[in-house]
């Protein structure tokens, strides 16, 4: 007779509700998910702008600050050997350098969501009879939705016959046409 009763309870409490199974949820339809696509650019652009150094002559001369054209070719089909250049045209206050510094293959780095680059600039630059060899390091980054500009800082070092001093400048590019 318990087993009964048992039954009888069970059945009492599956049926309750009003189900009738006729009402149909409504949802939203999937949206596909496109994925972010690189808008790393192509071909290749010629940026022309200046260039700046500044350091304390190595032989007990005074502060030099100098300023010069700078010239950049980025290969934006060729990330690994992206960056290439010149600076030329350097002078101070008290005139002329003669010489240029060349700019090293650079690679592209878009990783961080910008195109960065590092890059050797190098070369030696006479005034008078003193001879300043230049070894730097250019740290910089293409800016714009269309690459507008290059941009970016300079450290490393000076040698006057074998005398070192260090080296700090920055420079800035604008998109040739």
């Amino acid at each position: 007779m318990r087993y009964v009763y048992a039954l009888l309870t069970l059945a009492a409490c599956s049926g309750g509700g009003d189900s009738s199974g006729d009402t149909v949820t409504q949802r939203e339809p999937f949206v596909p998910i496109t994925p972010i696509v690189d808008l790393t650019p192509t071909g290749t652009a010629s940026y022309d702008g200046g260039i700046s150094l500044g350091f304390i002559a190595p032989n007990g001369g005074g502060a030099v600050d100098m300023s010069g054209d700078l010239s950049l070719t980025i290969d934006f089909d060729n990330m690994d050997r992206a960056v290439t250049g010149a600076a030329t045209g350097f002078s101070d206050d008290t005139g002329a350098y003669v010489g240029n510094l060349l700019v090293n293959t650079a690679a592209l780095d878009d990783s961080t969501g910008g195109l960065d680059f590092v890059t050797n600039i190098n070369g030696s630059l006479l005034t008078g009879t003193t001879n300043y060899l230049v070894l730097g390091q250019m740290r910089g980054e293409v800016l714009g939705a269309s690459q507008e500009a290059a941009s970016g800082n300079i450290s490393g070092q000076v040698q006057e016959r074998g005398v070192p001093a260090i080296l700090t400048g920055q420079f800035q590019t604008a998109r040739r046409p």
